[in-house]
Protein backbone atom coordinates (compact mmCIF):
# COMPACT_ATOMS: atom_id res chain seq x y z
CA UNK A 1 0.00 0.00 0.00
CA UNK A 2 2.75 2.42 0.97
CA UNK A 3 4.66 1.54 -2.19
CA UNK A 4 1.63 2.33 -4.34
CA UNK A 5 1.20 5.70 -2.62
CA UNK A 6 4.88 6.55 -3.16
CA UNK A 7 4.63 5.62 -6.86
CA UNK A 8 1.62 7.91 -7.28
CA UNK A 9 3.47 10.76 -5.57
CA UNK A 10 6.47 10.21 -7.81
CA UNK A 11 4.88 9.63 -11.20
CA UNK A 12 1.49 11.35 -10.85
CA UNK A 13 1.83 14.15 -8.29
CA UNK A 14 -1.13 16.12 -9.68
CA UNK A 15 -3.32 13.03 -9.28
CA UNK A 16 -2.21 12.79 -5.66
CA UNK A 17 -3.10 16.44 -5.09
CA UNK A 18 -6.55 15.92 -6.67
CA UNK A 19 -7.23 12.89 -4.48
CA UNK A 20 -6.12 14.79 -1.38
CA UNK A 21 -8.46 17.67 -2.27
CA UNK A 22 -11.32 15.23 -2.79
CA UNK A 23 -10.81 13.66 0.64
CA UNK A 24 -10.61 17.07 2.32
CA UNK A 25 -13.85 18.19 0.66
CA UNK A 26 -15.65 15.12 1.96
CA UNK A 27 -14.25 15.72 5.44
CA UNK A 28 -15.19 19.41 5.44
CA UNK A 29 -18.79 18.70 4.44
CA UNK A 30 -19.12 15.92 7.02
CA UNK A 31 -17.99 18.28 9.78
CA UNK A 32 -20.46 20.95 8.65
CA UNK A 33 -23.36 18.47 8.47
CA UNK A 34 -22.52 17.18 11.94
CA UNK A 35 -22.47 20.70 13.38
CA UNK A 36 -25.39 22.27 11.52
CA UNK A 37 -28.66 20.92 10.20
CA UNK A 38 -29.60 21.83 6.63
CA UNK A 39 -33.35 22.59 6.36
CA UNK A 40 -35.19 19.94 4.36
CA UNK A 41 -32.09 17.78 3.83
CA UNK A 42 -31.90 14.33 5.47
CA UNK A 43 -28.74 12.24 5.33
CA UNK A 44 -28.54 8.60 6.37
CA UNK A 45 -25.37 7.21 7.92
CA UNK A 46 -22.03 7.44 6.11
CA UNK A 47 -23.23 9.68 3.30
CA UNK A 48 -20.27 11.37 1.61
CA UNK A 49 -20.89 14.73 -0.07
CA UNK A 50 -18.20 17.16 -1.16
CA UNK A 51 -20.23 20.38 -1.04
CA UNK A 52 -22.96 21.41 1.38
CA UNK A 53 -24.29 24.02 -1.08
CA UNK A 54 -25.14 21.18 -3.48
CA UNK A 55 -28.45 20.78 -1.64
CA UNK A 56 -31.35 23.25 -1.79
CA UNK A 57 -34.75 22.35 -0.33
CA UNK A 58 -37.35 25.12 -0.39
CA UNK A 59 -39.07 25.68 2.94
CA UNK A 60 -41.33 24.50 4.39
CA UNK A 61 -42.29 21.34 2.47
CA UNK A 62 -39.59 20.35 -0.01
CA UNK A 63 -37.22 17.54 1.01
CA UNK A 64 -33.99 15.94 -0.15
CA UNK A 65 -33.33 12.47 1.32
CA UNK A 66 -30.04 10.65 0.71
CA UNK A 67 -29.51 6.98 1.61
CA UNK A 68 -26.74 5.25 3.49
CA UNK A 69 -23.18 5.30 2.06
CA UNK A 70 -24.14 7.27 -1.04
CA UNK A 71 -21.38 9.43 -2.56
CA UNK A 72 -22.12 12.84 -4.11
CA UNK A 73 -19.30 14.73 -5.78
CA UNK A 74 -18.59 18.45 -5.97
CA UNK A 75 -20.18 19.24 -9.35
CA UNK A 76 -23.63 18.01 -8.33
CA UNK A 77 -26.56 20.33 -7.62
CA UNK A 78 -29.80 18.94 -6.16
CA UNK A 79 -32.78 21.29 -5.72
CA UNK A 80 -36.35 20.61 -4.56
CA UNK A 81 -39.14 23.19 -4.68
CA UNK A 82 -42.75 23.41 -3.53
CA UNK A 83 -43.74 20.13 -1.88
CA UNK A 84 -41.49 17.90 -3.97
CA UNK A 85 -39.12 15.24 -2.64
CA UNK A 86 -35.84 14.09 -4.14
CA UNK A 87 -35.02 10.65 -2.74
CA UNK A 88 -31.70 8.94 -3.47
CA UNK A 89 -31.17 5.35 -2.35
CA UNK A 90 -28.24 3.77 -0.58
CA UNK A 91 -24.79 3.05 -2.03
CA UNK A 92 -25.36 5.25 -5.07
CA UNK A 93 -22.73 7.46 -6.70
CA UNK A 94 -23.41 10.84 -8.36
CA UNK A 95 -20.42 12.24 -10.22
CA UNK A 96 -21.88 15.48 -11.50
CA UNK A 97 -25.58 16.11 -12.06
CA UNK A 98 -28.16 18.89 -11.94
CA UNK A 99 -31.29 17.41 -10.38
CA UNK A 100 -34.17 19.91 -10.19
CA UNK A 101 -37.59 18.90 -8.87
CA UNK A 102 -41.06 20.34 -8.40
CA UNK A 103 -43.00 17.06 -8.64
CA UNK A 104 -40.74 14.37 -7.16
CA UNK A 105 -37.65 12.44 -8.23
CA UNK A 106 -36.79 8.93 -6.99
CA UNK A 107 -33.35 7.38 -7.58
CA UNK A 108 -32.79 3.80 -6.47
CA UNK A 109 -30.02 1.91 -4.71
CA UNK A 110 -26.55 1.26 -6.16
CA UNK A 111 -27.25 3.61 -9.04
CA UNK A 112 -24.42 5.37 -10.90
CA UNK A 113 -24.78 8.86 -12.34
CA UNK A 114 -21.84 10.09 -14.39
CA UNK A 115 -20.95 13.73 -15.23
CA UNK A 116 -22.90 16.42 -17.04
CA UNK A 117 -26.31 14.87 -16.29
CA UNK A 118 -29.48 16.96 -16.23
CA UNK A 119 -32.68 15.67 -14.58
CA UNK A 120 -35.77 17.90 -14.29
CA UNK A 121 -39.38 16.91 -13.63
CA UNK A 122 -41.12 20.10 -14.81
CA UNK A 123 -41.13 22.57 -17.70
CA UNK A 124 -39.86 25.93 -16.40
CA UNK A 125 -41.04 27.92 -19.44
CA UNK A 126 -44.29 27.93 -21.47
CA UNK A 127 -44.30 26.52 -24.99
CA UNK A 128 -46.77 29.25 -26.05
CA UNK A 129 -44.61 32.04 -27.46
CA UNK A 130 -46.82 34.87 -26.11
CA UNK A 131 -46.76 33.51 -22.55
CA UNK A 132 -43.05 32.85 -22.86
CA UNK A 133 -42.43 36.41 -24.05
CA UNK A 134 -44.37 37.78 -21.06
CA UNK A 135 -42.34 35.60 -18.74
CA UNK A 136 -39.04 36.73 -20.24
CA UNK A 137 -40.09 40.36 -19.92
CA UNK A 138 -40.82 39.82 -16.25
CA UNK A 139 -37.44 38.10 -15.83
CA UNK A 140 -35.60 41.00 -17.44
CA UNK A 141 -37.59 43.80 -15.82
CA UNK A 142 -35.99 46.34 -13.54
CA UNK A 143 -37.14 44.78 -10.29
CA UNK A 144 -34.85 42.09 -8.89
CA UNK A 145 -37.86 40.57 -7.12
CA UNK A 146 -39.33 39.67 -10.50
CA UNK A 147 -36.18 37.73 -11.32
CA UNK A 148 -36.61 35.74 -8.13
CA UNK A 149 -40.18 34.91 -9.07
CA UNK A 150 -39.48 33.76 -12.62
CA UNK A 151 -35.74 33.24 -12.63
CA UNK A 152 -33.33 30.35 -12.64
CA UNK A 153 -33.02 27.24 -10.52
CA UNK A 154 -32.58 29.17 -7.29
CA UNK A 155 -35.83 31.08 -7.67
CA UNK A 156 -39.17 30.45 -6.03
CA UNK A 157 -41.02 29.93 -9.34
CA UNK A 158 -44.26 31.19 -7.85
CA UNK A 159 -46.01 31.36 -11.22
CA UNK A 160 -44.62 28.05 -12.50
CA UNK A 161 -47.16 25.90 -10.68
CA UNK A 162 -49.36 25.77 -13.78
CA UNK A 163 -46.50 24.49 -15.91
CA UNK A 164 -46.44 20.75 -16.69
CA UNK A 165 -44.72 18.59 -14.10
CA UNK A 166 -44.59 14.85 -13.51
CA UNK A 167 -42.57 12.61 -11.25
CA UNK A 168 -39.39 10.87 -12.39
CA UNK A 169 -38.39 7.40 -11.19
CA UNK A 170 -34.96 5.86 -11.79
CA UNK A 171 -34.62 2.31 -10.52
CA UNK A 172 -31.91 0.52 -8.60
CA UNK A 173 -28.66 -0.69 -10.21
CA UNK A 174 -29.04 1.79 -13.05
CA UNK A 175 -26.08 3.38 -14.85
CA UNK A 176 -26.68 6.85 -16.32
CA UNK A 177 -23.88 7.80 -18.74
CA UNK A 178 -22.29 11.22 -19.20
CA UNK A 179 -24.31 14.17 -20.55
CA UNK A 180 -27.67 12.41 -20.35
CA UNK A 181 -30.88 14.47 -20.11
CA UNK A 182 -33.93 13.02 -18.34
CA UNK A 183 -37.18 14.98 -18.44
CA UNK A 184 -40.53 14.87 -16.67
CA UNK A 185 -42.61 11.70 -16.44
CA UNK A 186 -39.78 9.25 -17.14
CA UNK A 187 -39.58 5.86 -15.41
CA UNK A 188 -36.42 3.80 -15.91
CA UNK A 189 -36.51 0.21 -14.70
CA UNK A 190 -34.01 -1.51 -12.43
CA UNK A 191 -30.71 -2.62 -13.93
CA UNK A 192 -30.93 -0.38 -16.98
CA UNK A 193 -28.14 1.55 -18.72
CA UNK A 194 -28.64 4.95 -20.39
CA UNK A 195 -25.96 5.59 -22.99
CA UNK A 196 -23.91 8.80 -22.90
CA UNK A 197 -25.56 11.79 -24.56
CA UNK A 198 -29.06 10.28 -24.61
CA UNK A 199 -32.19 12.41 -24.16
CA UNK A 200 -34.95 10.57 -22.30
CA UNK A 201 -38.05 12.67 -22.89
CA UNK A 202 -40.96 10.59 -21.60
CA UNK A 203 -42.33 7.12 -21.06
CA UNK A 204 -41.75 3.99 -19.01
CA UNK A 205 -38.75 1.82 -19.82
CA UNK A 206 -38.38 -1.82 -18.77
CA UNK A 207 -35.87 -3.33 -16.40
CA UNK A 208 -32.40 -4.28 -17.68
CA UNK A 209 -32.78 -2.15 -20.81
CA UNK A 210 -30.09 -0.33 -22.77
CA UNK A 211 -31.42 3.13 -23.73
CA UNK A 212 -29.73 5.31 -26.32
CA UNK A 213 -30.47 8.15 -28.74
CA UNK A 214 -32.44 11.39 -28.96
CA UNK A 215 -35.17 10.68 -28.13
CA UNK A 216 -33.95 7.61 -26.26
CA UNK A 217 -35.25 4.20 -27.22
CA UNK A 218 -34.68 0.65 -26.02
CA UNK A 219 -31.79 -0.80 -28.04
CA UNK A 220 -31.61 -4.12 -26.24
CA UNK A 221 -32.58 -5.88 -23.03
CA UNK A 222 -29.88 -7.48 -20.89
CA UNK A 223 -30.34 -10.92 -19.31
CA UNK A 224 -32.05 -10.66 -15.95
CA UNK A 225 -29.68 -11.41 -13.07
CA UNK A 226 -31.27 -10.75 -9.71
CA UNK A 227 -28.78 -8.48 -7.97
CA UNK A 228 -30.61 -8.47 -4.64
CA UNK A 229 -30.54 -12.29 -4.62
CA UNK A 230 -26.88 -12.36 -5.63
CA UNK A 231 -25.96 -9.93 -2.86
CA UNK A 232 -27.89 -11.96 -0.30
CA UNK A 233 -26.24 -15.18 -1.52
CA UNK A 234 -22.82 -13.54 -1.35
CA UNK A 235 -23.45 -12.37 2.19
CA UNK A 236 -24.52 -15.88 3.22
CA UNK A 237 -21.40 -17.37 1.63
CA UNK A 238 -19.19 -14.94 3.54
CA UNK A 239 -20.96 -15.74 6.81
CA UNK A 240 -20.64 -19.47 6.17
CA UNK A 241 -16.93 -19.05 5.47
CA UNK A 242 -16.39 -17.05 8.66
CA UNK A 243 -18.24 -19.64 10.73
CA UNK A 244 -16.38 -22.61 9.26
Amino acid sequence: MLRAILEILRYRPLKALAETRSVLLFLKSRIIFNLFSVPGVQFAQKVKAQRISSFVAERPLAKIIVGDETIIYYDTQIEAYGDSEVVIGHNSVIGGANIISRAGIQIGNRTLLSWGIFIQDFDPHPTDKQKRAEQVLRMTSRSRSNLHVEGGHGSIHKKNNAFPKKKISIGSDVWIGANVIILKGVTIGDGSVVAAGSVVTSGTYPENALLAGNPARVCRVFPDHSIESSLSLGARNVNDHLQS
